[in-house]
Formats: structure tokens, C-alpha cells, sequence
């Protein structure tokens, strides 16, 4: 799940991770309302997005085993595609130990 995120990366976090699917929403409150029934492997937020409703972000994240992917502000897409695809993987991971 990306929130709101800037134009570039989106096509590369497809093309790194093909077979998953994306979701975007505008902001915090959308993600919240959103991750307990779409259940994403991760969510991107940047961190002046994620500031203000950390505590809710965080625990709706850890409820459906998601993983957190905060990105700092001006992180290059180079560095946090890799990020991501840590975490997506991280996730898939153990939601497959719970099965």
C-alpha cells in the first residue's frame, strides 16, 4: 500500500515487485480505514506523512502483520525500492509461519 506517494514510485515498485498488487491511497486516514480489509504486505508512507498518526498507522499495520516502510524525506526511489521489497517479502514470510 502506498500512501500518497510522490509520481516515481509507483512504476518502480511494480517493476520490482511483479505478481504484487499495489494499492494507493491519499493519506493516513485512508490507509487506516483500509488495511484491515485489504491486509497489505507493506505500507509506504514518508515520514512527514507518518508523524502525525504514527501510533494508528503502527497498529494497524502490526494487526494484519504488515510491515512498516517509512520513507525519509528526499529518500531516493533507489533506496527505498529495495526497502520495500525487504519488507514485502518480511511479511510474506510470516503471515506463512501462521498458516
Amino acid at each position: 500500500m502506498l500512501v500518497d506517494p510522490p509520481p516515481d514510485w509507483e512504476p518502480r515498485i511494480v517493476e520490482a515487485l511483479p505478481g504484487v498488487r499495489i494499492l494507493r491511497v491519499g493519506h493516513v486516514s485512508a490507509a487506516c480505514e483500509r488495511v484491515p480489509t485489504t491486509w497489505p504486505l507493506a505500507i509506504v508512507v514518508t515520514e512527514g506523512q507518518y508523524a502525525p498518526d504514527a501510533a494508528r498507522l503502527a497498529d494497524v499495520a502490526s494487526g494484519v502483520g504488515a510491515e512498516l516502510v517509512v520513507a525519509a524525506a528526499g529518500e531516493a526511489v533507489d533506496v527505498l525500492v529495495p526497502r520495500v521489497a525487504v519488507a514485502v517479502f518480511a511479511a510474506e514470510e510470516r503471515r506463512s509461519r501462521k498458516l
